[in-house]
Formats: C-alpha cells, structure tokens, sequence
C-alpha cells in the first residue's frame, strides 16, 4: 500500500497586495519567509498576524514549515517538489550485483 504523501514545493507565486503583480520566488526549506518587497511597486510587504509568512498569505500554495506540520500530524510522508520516488523496500530488487535481495523479517537475504 502507498503511503499518502505531501509535496513541498520550491518556488511560491506571491500577489503584491497592493499592485496586484505575481512574483515568484524560492520557497525556504527550513525557514518562513516574514516579508517580501514587491518588484513593481517597491513596497516591503511583511506576514500578516494571522498567518505565518507571506508564502502562507499571499500565494497559492503553503510553506514548507506548514507542510512538515500537517504531514507529521497526518503521519504522511514529505517529498520536495521535484525529487523522484524510491521504490518500496519490501519488493525483491536487484542490486549493483546482480544478485536478488529479498526482505525477510527485517533481515536482509542475499542470493
């Protein structure tokens, strides 16, 4: 069975409140994102009370921080915007070797 899984992505579009123009910018892995200054109109737009950064605020999509969050209480598995998924271990697979490893209880069987 597939575990459900939350995607973080790397670049938010924000929407100036004031001039209404889109700019699209990184998406912090480990920090929030407090304030931004708009390309057109120059104004420092800075977080809301009631939200946690200006990516949660004024763009379409949630931080990374809010994510991890909502994973880890959902227990959900995380998964940065453009990163491959690994096949399942439990599954035989070849190795490097050419040898077929099998999961068993935990332990490792080679043959």
């Amino acid at each position: 069975m597939r575990k459900k899984v939350v995607r973080i992505p790397k670049i938010a579009t924000l929407k100036c409140p004031s001039c209404k123009k889109n700019q699209r910018v990184p998406v912090p892995e480990h920090d929030l994102l407090n304030f931004f200054e708009c390309k057109k109109c120059r104004e420092k737009i800075s977080t809301p009370i009631a939200d946690c950064c200006v990516i949660c605020a004024f763009s379409n999509k949630k931080c990374s921080q809010s994510l991890k969050m909502e994973a880890k209480m959902k227990n959900l598995e995380i998964k940065y915007e453009g990163e491959k998924s690994k096949p399942e271990n439990n599954k035989n697979q070849n190795n490097k070797t050419g040898k077929t490893i099998f999961l068993i209880d935990e332990k490792i069987v080679n043959k």
